[in-house]
């Protein structure tokens, strides 16, 4: 449900705060909607409603930052190497999920589960530092000129 809300509010979203803060601020938000996970047995009420917020946040919150970043590879990389770049993209987000998640489970099964999911709290957050020491931090919408038909060819 968090993504499909996120899917029809992202445009909204971007709109009102451009691409670097969006970006920035959802990857910041990424703690506390994690940090349920790891807090949902001490906080009131019952533990699968904050389960259930927090995988709710989650979801949004991957799914803005999807949107926000969506034209970014077709604007700066070369035409006849999109192909190349989007596929090396995709196989450095995508394909670390699975090694990321067998990695999960067996730090899990040696320190315990607790310290994993705060860990992954903050490795989620961490993703917003990257954009915050860039340039795409100051980005409202796409920097004029950033269409990889205007952009030279590179090697």
């Amino acid at each position: 449900m968090g993504g499909l809300v996120a899917s029809f509010s992202a445009p909204a979203i971007l709109t009102r705060l451009g691409i670097g803060r969006t970006r920035v601020l959802a990857g910041i938000a990424c703690v506390p909607a994690v940090a349920l996970m790891p807090l949902a047995p001490v906080l009131p009420w019952f533990p699968a409603l904050w389960l259930g917020v927090s995988a709710f946040g989650w979801a949004f919150l991957v799914v803005v930052i999807s949107v926000a970043g969506a034209g970014i590879i077709p604007r700066i990389a070369v035409s006849r190497r999109l192909g190349a770049v989007t596929a090396s993209s995709r196989l450095f987000t995508l394909g670390i999920m699975p090694v990321a998640s067998l990695a999960g489970g067996a730090l899990s099964a040696w320190i315990g589960v607790q310290p994993v999911l705060w860990i992954w709290a903050l490795l989620a957050g961490a993703s917003a530092v990257p954009i915050a020491l860039s340039p795409m931090r100051t980005w409202t919408e796409f920097p004029a000129g950033s269409d990889s038909s205007v952009l030279p060819l590179a090697g």
